[in-house]
Protein backbone atom coordinates (compact mmCIF):
# COMPACT_ATOMS: atom_id res chain seq x y z
CA UNK A 1 0.00 0.00 0.00
CA UNK A 2 2.77 2.24 1.27
CA UNK A 3 5.01 1.80 -2.27
CA UNK A 4 1.80 2.26 -4.32
CA UNK A 5 0.95 5.48 -2.48
CA UNK A 6 4.73 6.77 -2.99
CA UNK A 7 4.68 5.74 -6.79
CA UNK A 8 1.61 7.43 -7.29
CA UNK A 9 2.92 10.75 -5.59
CA UNK A 10 5.88 10.24 -8.09
CA UNK A 11 4.12 10.29 -11.07
CA UNK A 12 1.52 12.74 -10.73
CA UNK A 13 2.66 15.49 -7.77
CA UNK A 14 1.32 15.93 -4.40
CA UNK A 15 -0.79 18.65 -5.49
CA UNK A 16 -2.57 15.97 -8.13
CA UNK A 17 -3.10 13.42 -5.47
CA UNK A 18 -4.31 16.01 -2.26
CA UNK A 19 -6.97 17.19 -4.95
CA UNK A 20 -7.87 13.64 -6.04
CA UNK A 21 -8.52 12.93 -2.14
CA UNK A 22 -10.45 16.40 -1.08
CA UNK A 23 -12.48 15.37 -4.04
CA UNK A 24 -13.25 11.83 -3.25
CA UNK A 25 -13.96 13.08 0.86
CA UNK A 26 -16.75 15.63 -0.77
CA UNK A 27 -18.15 12.97 -2.73
CA UNK A 28 -18.54 10.88 -0.13
CA UNK A 29 -19.70 13.70 2.59
CA UNK A 30 -21.80 15.35 0.21
CA UNK A 31 -23.70 11.32 -0.62
CA UNK A 32 -27.37 11.64 0.08
CA UNK A 33 -28.40 7.94 1.41
CA UNK A 34 -30.24 6.43 -1.20
CA UNK A 35 -31.88 3.04 0.38
CA UNK A 36 -31.52 -0.05 -2.24
CA UNK A 37 -34.94 -2.85 -1.46
CA UNK A 38 -33.75 -6.38 -2.00
CA UNK A 39 -35.40 -7.98 -4.46
CA UNK A 40 -35.35 -11.95 -6.44
CA UNK A 41 -35.58 -10.85 -9.75
CA UNK A 42 -33.28 -11.00 -12.57
CA UNK A 43 -31.18 -8.23 -12.98
CA UNK A 44 -29.35 -7.54 -16.57
CA UNK A 45 -26.70 -5.28 -17.74
CA UNK A 46 -26.78 -3.65 -21.10
CA UNK A 47 -24.22 -2.21 -23.19
CA UNK A 48 -20.67 -1.14 -22.22
CA UNK A 49 -18.88 -0.65 -19.05
CA UNK A 50 -19.19 3.49 -19.83
CA UNK A 51 -22.67 3.37 -21.34
CA UNK A 52 -24.20 0.34 -20.43
CA UNK A 53 -26.94 0.37 -17.37
CA UNK A 54 -28.93 -2.57 -15.50
CA UNK A 55 -32.86 -3.49 -15.83
CA UNK A 56 -34.95 -6.22 -14.84
CA UNK A 57 -35.48 -8.67 -17.68
CA UNK A 58 -39.12 -9.05 -17.39
CA UNK A 59 -41.49 -10.56 -19.96
CA UNK A 60 -43.12 -7.40 -20.63
CA UNK A 61 -39.78 -5.76 -21.41
CA UNK A 62 -39.45 -7.55 -24.29
CA UNK A 63 -40.53 -5.74 -27.79
CA UNK A 64 -41.50 -3.27 -25.78
CA UNK A 65 -40.80 1.00 -26.55
CA UNK A 66 -38.67 2.98 -24.20
CA UNK A 67 -37.26 6.17 -24.09
CA UNK A 68 -33.57 6.98 -23.49
CA UNK A 69 -32.37 10.44 -22.96
CA UNK A 70 -28.38 11.13 -23.00
CA UNK A 71 -26.78 9.43 -25.84
CA UNK A 72 -23.69 10.76 -26.22
CA UNK A 73 -21.05 8.62 -28.61
CA UNK A 74 -21.95 5.82 -26.37
CA UNK A 75 -25.52 4.01 -27.58
CA UNK A 76 -24.37 0.54 -26.06
CA UNK A 77 -27.38 -0.06 -23.76
CA UNK A 78 -29.76 1.12 -26.88
CA UNK A 79 -28.36 -1.13 -29.39
CA UNK A 80 -27.97 -3.97 -26.89
CA UNK A 81 -31.08 -3.90 -25.61
CA UNK A 82 -33.08 -3.67 -29.13
CA UNK A 83 -30.73 -6.68 -30.24
CA UNK A 84 -31.39 -8.51 -27.57
CA UNK A 85 -35.11 -8.05 -26.29
CA UNK A 86 -36.59 -6.23 -29.37
CA UNK A 87 -37.08 -3.40 -27.65
CA UNK A 88 -37.65 0.14 -29.64
CA UNK A 89 -35.80 2.76 -28.83
CA UNK A 90 -36.47 6.72 -28.71
CA UNK A 91 -32.95 8.03 -27.94
CA UNK A 92 -33.02 11.88 -27.06
CA UNK A 93 -29.79 14.42 -27.31
CA UNK A 94 -29.15 17.21 -29.08
CA UNK A 95 -25.51 17.50 -28.34
CA UNK A 96 -23.81 17.91 -31.53
CA UNK A 97 -21.50 15.22 -31.33
CA UNK A 98 -23.91 12.73 -30.40
CA UNK A 99 -27.01 14.00 -32.83
CA UNK A 100 -23.71 12.81 -35.66
CA UNK A 101 -22.91 9.81 -33.97
CA UNK A 102 -26.43 8.88 -33.88
CA UNK A 103 -27.57 9.80 -37.45
CA UNK A 104 -24.88 7.62 -38.64
CA UNK A 105 -25.87 4.84 -36.37
CA UNK A 106 -29.25 4.55 -37.76
CA UNK A 107 -27.76 5.33 -41.29
CA UNK A 108 -25.77 1.69 -41.02
CA UNK A 109 -28.84 0.55 -40.12
CA UNK A 110 -31.04 1.59 -42.98
CA UNK A 111 -28.24 0.50 -44.87
CA UNK A 112 -28.08 -3.19 -43.85
CA UNK A 113 -24.47 -2.59 -42.69
CA UNK A 114 -24.09 -4.86 -39.63
CA UNK A 115 -20.67 -3.50 -37.70
CA UNK A 116 -20.06 -5.33 -34.77
CA UNK A 117 -15.65 -5.10 -34.39
CA UNK A 118 -16.66 -5.32 -30.87
CA UNK A 119 -16.89 -2.34 -28.14
CA UNK A 120 -13.70 -0.47 -27.51
CA UNK A 121 -12.94 0.24 -24.01
CA UNK A 122 -13.04 4.33 -23.81
CA UNK A 123 -16.41 6.43 -23.23
CA UNK A 124 -16.97 6.59 -27.03
CA UNK A 125 -17.56 4.20 -29.67
CA UNK A 126 -16.99 4.22 -32.91
CA UNK A 127 -20.15 3.12 -35.19
CA UNK A 128 -18.53 -0.09 -35.94
CA UNK A 129 -18.37 -1.38 -32.75
CA UNK A 130 -22.05 -2.15 -32.52
CA UNK A 131 -23.59 -5.22 -34.02
CA UNK A 132 -26.45 -4.09 -35.87
CA UNK A 133 -27.21 -7.45 -37.30
CA UNK A 134 -30.77 -7.82 -35.25
CA UNK A 135 -31.72 -3.71 -35.59
CA UNK A 136 -34.55 -3.13 -38.20
CA UNK A 137 -34.85 0.36 -40.15
CA UNK A 138 -37.53 2.36 -37.53
CA UNK A 139 -36.35 0.26 -34.26
CA UNK A 140 -33.93 3.19 -33.50
CA UNK A 141 -35.73 6.77 -33.64
CA UNK A 142 -34.29 9.49 -33.30
CA UNK A 143 -35.22 13.16 -31.19
CA UNK A 144 -32.61 15.74 -31.93
CA UNK A 145 -34.19 17.57 -28.86
CA UNK A 146 -33.39 18.20 -25.10
CA UNK A 147 -35.44 16.89 -22.46
CA UNK A 148 -36.81 19.54 -19.80
CA UNK A 149 -39.39 20.30 -17.88
CA UNK A 150 -41.16 22.53 -20.05
CA UNK A 151 -41.04 22.76 -23.64
CA UNK A 152 -38.79 26.22 -25.00
CA UNK A 153 -35.19 26.94 -26.34
CA UNK A 154 -32.40 26.41 -23.91
CA UNK A 155 -29.07 26.71 -23.43
CA UNK A 156 -26.97 23.64 -23.80
CA UNK A 157 -24.02 24.39 -21.67
CA UNK A 158 -20.67 22.94 -23.26
CA UNK A 159 -18.40 20.76 -20.34
CA UNK A 160 -15.09 22.16 -18.97
CA UNK A 161 -13.32 19.41 -21.32
CA UNK A 162 -13.26 19.92 -24.99
CA UNK A 163 -12.75 16.22 -25.30
CA UNK A 164 -16.26 15.22 -23.50
CA UNK A 165 -19.28 15.15 -25.05
CA UNK A 166 -22.11 15.86 -22.40
CA UNK A 167 -23.67 19.52 -22.49
CA UNK A 168 -25.97 20.32 -19.46
CA UNK A 169 -28.72 22.82 -19.13
CA UNK A 170 -28.12 23.25 -15.90
CA UNK A 171 -24.07 24.17 -16.57
CA UNK A 172 -23.30 21.22 -13.82
CA UNK A 173 -20.14 21.89 -14.23
CA UNK A 174 -20.24 25.65 -13.35
CA UNK A 175 -17.36 25.70 -16.33
CA UNK A 176 -19.48 28.36 -18.81
CA UNK A 177 -20.93 31.87 -17.73
CA UNK A 178 -23.48 33.16 -19.80
CA UNK A 179 -21.30 36.13 -20.98
CA UNK A 180 -19.40 33.33 -22.66
CA UNK A 181 -21.61 32.92 -26.25
CA UNK A 182 -19.11 29.92 -27.45
CA UNK A 183 -19.79 28.29 -23.93
CA UNK A 184 -22.89 27.36 -25.02
CA UNK A 185 -25.33 26.49 -27.66
CA UNK A 186 -29.41 27.31 -27.96
CA UNK A 187 -31.37 24.16 -28.34
CA UNK A 188 -35.11 23.49 -28.63
CA UNK A 189 -36.46 21.33 -25.45
CA UNK A 190 -39.49 19.23 -24.97
CA UNK A 191 -40.87 17.37 -21.85
CA UNK A 192 -41.19 13.79 -21.79
CA UNK A 193 -45.15 13.84 -22.25
CA UNK A 194 -44.27 15.42 -26.13
CA UNK A 195 -41.43 12.70 -26.56
CA UNK A 196 -44.80 10.27 -25.66
CA UNK A 197 -47.41 11.63 -27.58
CA UNK A 198 -45.09 12.47 -30.86
CA UNK A 199 -44.30 8.72 -30.68
CA UNK A 200 -47.52 6.78 -30.29
CA UNK A 201 -46.18 5.58 -26.69
CA UNK A 202 -49.01 4.64 -24.33
CA UNK A 203 -47.71 2.48 -22.16
CA UNK A 204 -43.43 3.39 -21.00
CA UNK A 205 -41.63 0.16 -19.89
CA UNK A 206 -38.07 1.79 -19.65
CA UNK A 207 -37.04 5.79 -19.17
CA UNK A 208 -33.11 6.58 -19.02
CA UNK A 209 -32.28 9.80 -17.85
CA UNK A 210 -28.56 10.70 -18.39
CA UNK A 211 -28.69 14.15 -19.09
CA UNK A 212 -25.97 16.21 -16.96
CA UNK A 213 -28.10 17.65 -13.81
CA UNK A 214 -31.42 18.09 -15.81
CA UNK A 215 -32.67 15.00 -14.05
CA UNK A 216 -33.67 16.65 -11.19
CA UNK A 217 -36.26 18.92 -13.06
CA UNK A 218 -37.43 16.54 -15.13
CA UNK A 219 -38.38 13.97 -13.25
CA UNK A 220 -40.36 15.78 -11.12
CA UNK A 221 -42.37 17.52 -14.00
CA UNK A 222 -42.98 13.57 -14.87
CA UNK A 223 -44.59 12.93 -11.39
CA UNK A 224 -46.22 15.87 -11.72
CA UNK A 225 -47.71 14.84 -15.10
CA UNK A 226 -48.53 11.30 -13.90
CA UNK A 227 -46.22 9.70 -15.93
CA UNK A 228 -45.32 6.33 -14.42
CA UNK A 229 -42.33 4.23 -16.10
CA UNK A 230 -42.22 0.63 -15.01
CA UNK A 231 -38.74 0.67 -14.68
CA UNK A 232 -36.66 4.82 -14.34
CA UNK A 233 -32.86 4.60 -15.04
CA UNK A 234 -31.43 7.91 -13.65
CA UNK A 235 -28.24 8.89 -13.21
CA UNK A 236 -27.89 11.66 -10.54
CA UNK A 237 -25.13 13.75 -11.63
CA UNK A 238 -25.01 16.01 -8.88
CA UNK A 239 -22.97 13.03 -7.35
CA UNK A 240 -20.37 13.67 -8.62
CA UNK A 241 -20.41 17.56 -8.27
CA UNK A 242 -21.23 17.36 -4.46
CA UNK A 243 -22.28 20.44 -2.92
CA UNK A 244 -24.78 21.17 0.08
CA UNK A 245 -27.51 21.99 -2.99
CA UNK A 246 -26.91 18.44 -5.06
CA UNK A 247 -27.50 16.82 -1.77
CA UNK A 248 -30.74 18.29 -1.20
CA UNK A 249 -32.10 18.19 -4.79
CA UNK A 250 -31.24 14.52 -4.75
CA UNK A 251 -33.01 13.43 -1.44
CA UNK A 252 -35.85 15.57 -2.50
CA UNK A 253 -36.35 13.85 -5.62
CA UNK A 254 -35.84 10.16 -4.20
CA UNK A 255 -38.40 11.16 -1.65
CA UNK A 256 -40.79 11.98 -3.98
CA UNK A 257 -40.05 9.01 -6.51
CA UNK A 258 -40.95 6.94 -3.41
CA UNK A 259 -44.24 8.49 -3.30
CA UNK A 260 -45.25 8.08 -6.22
CA UNK A 261 -45.15 4.39 -5.77
CA UNK A 262 -41.18 3.73 -6.56
CA UNK A 263 -38.50 1.77 -4.45
CA UNK A 264 -34.43 1.90 -5.50
CA UNK A 265 -33.22 -1.81 -6.74
CA UNK A 266 -29.67 -1.30 -7.60
CA UNK A 267 -27.08 1.12 -8.02
CA UNK A 268 -24.03 1.05 -10.55
CA UNK A 269 -21.26 2.73 -9.63
CA UNK A 270 -21.14 6.28 -7.78
CA UNK A 271 -24.24 8.17 -9.59
CA UNK A 272 -26.17 5.34 -11.85
CA UNK A 273 -29.66 4.11 -10.00
CA UNK A 274 -32.47 1.35 -11.09
CA UNK A 275 -36.20 2.57 -9.60
CA UNK A 276 -38.82 0.39 -10.61
CA UNK A 277 -42.45 0.66 -9.43
CA UNK A 278 -42.81 -1.28 -6.44
CA UNK A 279 -46.78 -2.71 -7.47
CA UNK A 280 -44.53 -4.07 -10.81
CA UNK A 281 -41.92 -5.51 -9.32
CA UNK A 282 -44.20 -7.72 -6.40
CA UNK A 283 -46.14 -8.92 -10.05
CA UNK A 284 -43.30 -10.20 -11.41
CA UNK A 285 -41.91 -11.47 -8.03
CA UNK A 286 -45.27 -13.13 -7.91
CA UNK A 287 -45.01 -14.38 -11.47
CA UNK A 288 -41.89 -15.67 -10.69
CA UNK A 289 -43.13 -18.06 -7.74
CA UNK A 290 -45.60 -19.30 -9.84
CA UNK A 291 -42.85 -20.97 -12.04
CA UNK A 292 -41.65 -23.07 -9.35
Amino acid sequence: MLSRIVTKLGQEGVGSVANAARRKFQIWWYSPKIEISPTRLTLKRFGTRYGGWTVFETTSLRGSRIVSCGAGEDISFDISIASELGCSVVVVDPTPRAVEHVRSVIQCVSQGWPGDQGYGHRGSQSVGNYDLSNIFPGQIVFVERAIWSKREVVRFFAPQDARHVSHSIVNIQHSQRLDQPDGYIDVPAVTLQDILEENNIEQLEVLKLDIEGAEISVLRDVIEKGIRPKQLLVEFDGLLFPSTKTRTDIKFTDSILREAGYNCYHRDGQANFLYALRAEVAKWERALDELF
